[in-house]
């Protein structure tokens, strides 16, 4: 490094390192006092020139973006950029300061106070970054700054190398973090399929917020998030640490382990953040409050003025005392107690326990419209809709601006069969939260159940501006789609579907009903075999590729698909129906006439009459002929 980069730049030490990108901290020798820069080198494969022009204009783009989004005041500015020698190089304005690194370790928690403070400060950062198109995707303690003199967090290292797919980047799987073994705990499950989203960094920020509060060391998270992907749910928090609850709620959000169930944008997040009524600590308020002289010292008092004042002490505790009781500060203090204990059990997955601290919590605080929600939430996690219910209806009774309650009554309704009940509630999420994107997807399917075929894709379509890679959105609407004829359409956004989620067995039915319905008949059985492949116990696919074989006159495959499904779901009635139609074309009399009294007893059983009078009317002709 003895010569000068780009002819302008002197080395002066390096400040981190990777597999294929390096920074160094270097002089800028053309500016007066020869001012620091941070200059990152991204080192290229060796390639024909051709190759390394186009990667050129790739990484010369990524570029332009970090100078864009470099604008806000709290991100290192752009200063320039070039390739040399097969490398191309980013310099920016070299920031002074501490990372979180300092202040995030193991053994130490910080306050819910000071969590907030950095959550707030960094969401606002990332809240710009994204709305310019930008991921931060490598964000982590080392990558914040706590700038010198004012204090304020600046975000460093936004990585453009990992959208570059020309490039030789390092694999995250096998964990090649050369500049700390901790880089894995802050990697969501879709980054680690090359899957980015922008609430992927909520993820690594809600990871380092878990740190930040229990202190619990980055092998211990470790395990914890191994844990999580294979569970597939939320982080379980460490036992004996007090937390917030509503703190808690929050981070969990941000960590779940599905991005479509996570903030989608860091506007939630800080509007959920702002709810939070957290005081500062004492020591806290004492650091923040200006220095003052201390006054004189009083002479000290004779025996009988310090027996007066003792008097008037004892009187003003007293008084102290009862405003404390009148005030209802024990009860709220005992309450929040309770809280903090029902969110632990919670997060240990003991939630009758959760729910007993629940109830106690209610017993000292019994408006606690958090209490309701949260026992309710335990309940539903225990699948006790009754309960459930009647606790997130009183949570929204106490607190009708809760728009994530709305949203879970709606969950709960939609599963008890109250299809009206549960579209009113995702109208009322949304009405409070309308970024949330998975209100309006289940807002979709409640309007589907309904025959709003149209106000379902309309609902899916909104879901996805709001996050354009959720394949639940896609795959909804494909059905949607489907039913109305739009064929075109839903095999394009089942395909879509199947590359956001190519292990749900739902997107290769869905576009396997629409292969059917355009008589594409081997292509429909395809993806029947394919969802057959990955959801054995499925009843569907083997019913619809039963129709499909049916279809193309396949009968006795047809009814082998019938008796597949019927022997996972005994209950299929459709099963039993057509597979007596099916025994019925190949002159099997009395199997027809077996199948079609069970389709009629299954019928009966659902209180669908006409289903019955039709699987009466075919036993009545198969009796007559």
């Amino acid at each position: 490094m003895g010569k000068l980069l780009g002819g302008q730049y002197q080395f002066v030490q390096v400040l981190g390192s990777h597999e294929c990108r390096h920074t160094y901290l270097a002089a800028d020798v053309r500016r007066s006092g020869h001012p620091k820069c941070a200059i990152k080198r991204l080192q290229l494969e060796n390639q024909n020139s051709q190759v390394l022009e186009l990667m050129c204009k790739r990484m010369d783009r990524q570029a332009k973006i970090l100078a864009a989004i470099a604008e806000h005041d709290r991100i290192p500015k752009v200063l320039s950029h070039f390739s040399e020698s097969n490398n191309f190089y980013i310099v920016q304005e070299f920031v002074p300061g501490n990372s979180l690194s300092s202040e995030i370790k193991s053994g130490y928690r910080l306050s819910d106070y000071q969590v907030i403070q950095i959550l707030q400060e960094v969401l606002q950062i990332l809240s710009f970054a994204h709305k310019k198109g930008a991921i931060h995707r490598n964000l982590k303690p080392s990558n914040i700054i706590r700038r010198h003199p004012d204090g304020r967090l600046v975000i460093t290292d936004f990585d453009i190398v990992q959208s570059a797919r020309f490039l030789k980047i390092e694999s995250i799987e096998k964990g090649k973090e050369a500049e700390d073994s901790e880089a894995l705990i802050y990697v969501p499950n879709e980054q680690l399929r090359g899957q980015i989203y922008f609430n992927s960094d909520f993820y690594a920020l809600g990871m380092l917020a878990i740190r930040a509060l229990t202190g619990i060391g980055t092998s211990d998270l470790a395990n914890r998030k191994r844990a999580q992907d294979y569970r597939g749910n939320a982080i379980l928090w460490p036992g004996g640490v007090p937390i917030n609850p509503q703190l808690a709620a929050i981070v969990d959000r941000m960590v779940h382990f599905d991005s479509t169930q996570r903030y989608q944008t860091a506007e939630e997040i800080l509007a959920d953040l702002q709810m939070l009524t957290v005081r500062k600590s004492a020591a806290e308020k004492i650091a923040a409050r200006p220095s003052r002289p201390r006054p004189p010292k009083r002479p000290m008092r004779r025996w009988h003025g310090a027996r007066k004042a003792l008097l008037w002490t004892g009187i003003g505790v007293v008084g102290l005392l009862c405003v404390v009781l009148m005030g209802g500060w024990p009860q709220t203090l005992m309450a929040r107690y309770f809280l903090e204990e029902g969110a632990l059990q919670s997060r240990a997955g003991k939630e009758r326990k959760a729910i007993a601290a629940y109830s106690r919590a209610l017993t000292w605080k019994p408006k606690d419209a958090i209490a309701y929600y949260q026992r309710g939430m335990a309940y539903s996690r225990l699948d006790e809709r009754s309960a459930a219910l009647a606790d997130l209806t009183k949570a929204i009774h106490l607190s009708p601006e809760n728009g994530e309650a709305y949203y879970q009554r709606g969950n709960l309704r939609l599963k008890l069969g109250d299809v009206r009940g549960a579209k009113d509630d995702y109208t009322q999420a949304i009405d409070l939260t309308s970024n949330l994107p998975q209100s309006y997807v289940n807002r979709g399917s409640a309007r589907a159940a309904l025959g709003d075929e149209e106000g379902a894709i309309a609902d899916y379509t909104q879901a996805l501006k709001r996050n354009p890679k959720l394949a639940a959105a896609y795959l909804n609407r494909c059905l949607s789609r489907s039913n109305l004829k739009r064929l075109q359409g839903a095999l394009e956004d089942c395909s879509r579907a199947i590359d956001l989620r190519p292990n749900d067995s739902r997107a290769y039915q869905n576009r396997g009903l629409t292969h059917r319905r355009l008589e594409q008949f081997q292509r429909a059985i395809e993806d029947y075999n394919i969802a057959i492949q990955l959801d054995p116990n499925d009843s569907e696919p083997y019913y619809n590729r039963g129709l499909t074989r049916d279809d193309l006159g396949d009968k006795r495959g047809a009814i082998a698909d019938y008796s597949q499904a019927i022997e996972r779901n005994p209950q299929h009635l459709l099963a039993y129906y057509d597979r007596g139609e099916a025994y019925r074309a190949l002159g099997d009399r009395d199997r027809a006439i077996q199948d079609f009294q069970q389709a009629a007893q299954h019928c009966l059983d659902l209180g669908k009459l006409d289903c019955y009078q039709d699987a009466q009317y075919q036993i009545e002709k198969l009796q007559a002929d």
